[in-house]
């Protein structure tokens, strides 16, 4: 059973443009990855439990998406062999795909990238910037409220220790009392009964 070497040239071309197309697949995931900032960066930030479970989930939708991109590439190349190929398995289809891939990621994809970087970058800026100006008034209020309540803490404070000191004054002032009326020199026993 022979192949055409049209068949075959077929083969390549078409191996070198699926090895491209694994490249824009490629290309989704780490675009995916910016958006949603799953990248790994340097530094020693510290890790609250919050990060953490990010960072998991992260790590399961980066191997998520490297499983599905190998799925894509293995099946691509099962399926243009047994296409344009009858099923013979050349091992040259696989190193044209190969090649595809480089190539898409060393010219097309690095442009891709560095736009969809820029983009990115602005998009978050526009989002953040009109998030910023829709919950403008939802902080003022919640400024407002907060110094109001800061302020009614405050009073309410001032009222405890102005009652607290009205009381201390009273019994002060009938312990003085009771003094004047049993005498300077009576003793405290004296004094306490007749307070009571």
């Amino acid at each position: 059973m022979e192949i055409s070497p049209y068949m075959l040239s077929l083969l390549l071309v078409y191996s070198l443009i699926f090895g491209m197309s694994a490249g824009v697949f490629n290309d989704a995931n780490r675009i995916a990855r910016i958006a949603f900032a799953m990248r790994k960066t340097s530094g020693g930030q510290k890790k609250n439990c919050a990060r953490k479970i990010y960072e998991t989930a992260g790590i399961f939708l980066i191997s998520i998406q490297d499983i599905l991109l190998f799925a894509y590439i293995g099946v691509g190349v099962v399926i243009l062999n047994y296409y344009l190929n009858r099923g013979i398995f050349r091992i040259y289809s696989i190193a044209a795909a190969a090649i595809g891939f480089v190539i898409y990621y060393f010219t097309i994809g690095r442009v891709v990238m560095f736009f969809a970087e820029r983009i990115i970058r602005a998009l978050r800026f526009a989002i953040v910037w009109i998030l910023n100006v829709v919950t403008a008034p939802v902080r003022l209020i919640f400024r407002l409220l907060l110094h109001a309540a800061k302020k009614l803490f405050e009073k309410l404070c001032f009222a405890i220790a102005k009652r607290k000191n009205m009381r201390y004054n009273k019994i002060k002032r009938e312990e003085l009392m009771a003094r004047a009326r049993c005498g300077f020199a009576a003793d405290g026993a004296t004094i306490r009964k007749g307070v009571k």
